[in-house]
């Protein structure tokens, strides 16, 4: 249980491809409290931008 309010980061596995994905996750140690991994899905019906 975090302790204050934090930083949660939600990404995608893998995406958008594994280098990158690995990349933005050692870019974001230390910075972000908590990871949120998505899986990737052939119908992302709730991945919809307005």
């Amino acid at each position: 249980m975090l302790s204050k309010p934090g930083l949660g980061v939600y990404l995608v596995a893998s995406w958008p491809s594994k280098d990158t994905y690995e990349k933005a996750i050692r870019g974001l140690e230390g910075i972000a409290d908590f990871f949120e991994l998505g899986l990737p899905s052939k119908n992302p019906k709730y991945d919809v931008l307005l």
